[in-house]
């Protein structure tokens, strides 16, 4: 089973200031994940930039290309605290 993140809007773009502060273009990126052994297209990688589902092994080889940790991807991303009740 292929596993997938939903992105969150903020992701996306984090993803893109990150890939561009490193003076990558997009066919760049494409051309580094598939040296991964991971298979994309260009058009896949767009799609990743714009908020479209994003596979595990993409994120972990995004990270490792720009040389960042998850964490920093998913700086900004705020999760809304809910107390859970276990009555």
């Amino acid at each position: 089973m292929i596993q997938k993140i939903r992105q969150d809007i903020l992701l996306c773009k984090n993803i893109r200031k990150y890939r561009r502060r490193k003076d990558l273009a997009q066919k760049q990126m494409v051309e580094k994940i598939k040296g991964l052994g991971i298979p994309i297209t260009i058009s896949r990688y767009s799609k990743i930039e714009t908020g479209c589902n994003i596979k595990i092994s993409e994120f972990a080889a995004i990270c490792a290309i720009l040389n960042i940790d998850a964490d920093t991807l998913f700086q900004g991303l705020h999760l809304e605290k809910r107390s859970i009740d276990n009555d």
